[in-house]
């Protein structure tokens, strides 16, 4: 009798583990087209902030300052 369901329920068990499998797959691929696209929108940003630092020197030591004048303000606080 046992036999008979581990029989009948092993189909089922083997499309089933397919199915994940392939799931898992189409998860792995996906996250890592993600991962691939972050880092290239990463380092597209910055390209762009290095270009704009070297374009605009004076606008970027004035936001320089500000940005430690208010972390030095909230770190007093």
């Amino acid at each position: 009798m046992a036999h008979e369901t581990i029989d009948r329920v092993t189909p089922n068990v083997n499309r089933a583990e397919y199915e994940v499998r392939g799931a898992a797959t189409r998860a792995a691929d996906g996250a890592k087209l993600l991962q691939e696209q972050a880092v290239q929108a990463t380092e597209e940003n910055l390209r762009k902030v290095r270009s704009f630092i070297e374009n605009n020197p004076l606008t970027t030591a004035g936001i320089e300052f500000a940005a430690g004048a208010l972390l030095s303000a909230l770190v007093r606080r």
